[in-house]
């Protein structure tokens, strides 16, 4: 399923990420720093890494999001499958990535906050 939603340039991109987790891979994919500067506006963040911020807006209207399952009308089976063949295949898919963000926020910011260092291990 493709997002439609209308997407703010005006937006935090910490926010627009929080809204549309998808939004990570292309943010990471273009050199966007979505975690340290998540209160930058995603215009100004492209306007900061040489991108036209038209042809972001489009990259991220035609990323591809989740078709999530409604648990109130599945069954158990459909319930496990869901959680089996979306969310562990997505997790396989993105744990590399995900490491690698973790060790960049408890690297930069452990001083402040050592409990990243243990959510890191």
């Amino acid at each position: 399923m493709t997002t439609t939603t209308t997407i703010d340039p005006e937006a935090p991109l910490g926010r627009l990420v929080g809204d549309h987790s998808e939004f990570a891979a292309v943010f990471e994919s273009l050199g966007i720093d979505y975690c340290c500067g998540g209160d930058t506006s995603l215009r100004r963040a492209g306007e900061e890494n040489g991108l036209e911020v038209e042809a972001v807006l489009e990259r991220l209207a035609t990323t591809d999001s989740t078709d999530e399952l409604a648990p109130a009308e599945a069954s158990i089976t459909e319930l496990v499958d869901d959680v089996v063949e979306t969310h562990h295949d997505y997790l396989r898919a993105e744990l590399l990535s995900l490491e690698r963000t973790v060790r960049k926020v408890a690297r930069v910011h452990g001083d402040a906050h050592p409990e990243l260092e243990a959510i890191f291990e």
